[in-house]
């Protein structure tokens, strides 16, 4: 079966192009046509390298077609996508430093995949890079997305039992920042099923997964301790990261399985839904302006007060204490 991939996919285009790439779950033979694609955003490139990672382990057989004649091909040849997926064509560029631009797509987990501190930090000093790293009310944002794309990686590498990708990236032009991280793994309300989460219910669907773990202290494996007796999982990265879009007005798309959570700025209104076009994994991409975020001296302590990482400020309390 050929298909051929859309020209563009923004963050409100990621349930169409589930449903377009689902098309070739019953083939055995796939191959995407990149001849029209132009602009991908981060949560469209993770979410489709999960699918083809999905398939192959499926074991289809997945092809390319047309991608050096697309217009996105050398961007697409700079952030790693072909050779995320063992091909590696011919580079007609030279590789400059991705100077606070972006961070290319990165494996999780796997034989040779950066650790989820090396990812996390790399994102955070891409999204911030001259956050003074010393300086509480500087670092506050910067520990914040660390903080929670690490949450994120390590649902990736202990819930979903798959692989996963993450990529970041800075657009000067709109002073916009997006970050995703996409896997192929069971699911948030299949791991909430599987490892016996006290959280979960009988007959729970995917949006109730993704509403529950949306929660504050909410994770699967939150039950779960080391050898040391602590928590496996903190169970806030997503709680975390619906604080940052609610406060800053920026968008978030996560879906799992049949279950979508679609947050567009100000319209917020019913941002969950079910789906008949299910993500066989979970995808999440976030996006805000910088400029915006870097009013909000404050985020860091409000958002992890509202979800119970500290307790709530009083009156006399200073900002960061």
């Amino acid at each position: 079966m050929t298909i051929a991939l859309p020209a563009i996919a923004y963050e409100e285009h990621l349930p169409g192009l589930i449903a377009w790439l689902n098309k070739c779950d019953i083939a055995d033979e796939i191959t995407l046509n990149f001849a029209s694609v132009r602009f991908y955003t981060p949560g469209a490139l993770v979410l489709l390298l999960a699918k083809v990672q999905r398939w192959q382990a499926c074991g289809k057989t997945v092809c390319f077609e047309k991608c050096e004649s697309c217009s996105a091909f050398g961007y697409l040849q700079r952030i790693d996508f072909f050779s995320q997926t063992g091909i590696n064509l011919p580079e007609k560029f030279k590789r400059h430093a991705a100077g606070g631009r972006f961070v290319e797509l990165r494996r999780i987990g796997g034989e040779g995949a950066e650790s989820v501190e090396e990812l996390s930090t790399g994102i955070a000093d891409c999204i911030f890079p001259d956050a003074n790293v010393e300086d509480p009310e500087e670092s506050g944002l910067f520990d914040l997305l660390q903080y929670s794309v690490s949450e994120l990686a390590n649902n990736v590498r202990q819930h979903s039992r798959s692989q996963g990708f993450a990529m970041a990236q800075y657009t000067g032009r709109t002073d916009l920042i997006r970050v995703a991280i996409a896997d192929s793994g069971i699911g948030i309300t299949r791991s909430f099923t599987e490892n016996g989460s006290p959280f979960w219910k009988e007959g729970m669907n995917d949006a109730e997964g993704i509403e529950l773990a949306l929660r504050s202290k909410v994770s699967s494996k939150g039950h779960l301790t080391t050898a040391w007796g602590e928590s496996i999982n903190a169970g806030v990265g997503l709680t975390l990261l619906k604080e940052f879009a609610e406060r800053t007005d920026g968008n978030l798309f996560i879906a799992s399985g049949k279950g979508i959570y679609w947050r567009k700025g100000h319209n917020a209104t019913n941002p969950l839904k079910t789906t008949e076009t299910p993500f066989d994994g979970t995808v999440c991409s976030i996006a805000f302006t910088r400029s915006q975020v870097r009013t909000f001296v404050e985020l860091m302590q409000t958002a992890k007060q509202a979800t119970g990482l500290l307790p709530a400020a009083s009156q006399t309390d200073t900002l960061f204490s």
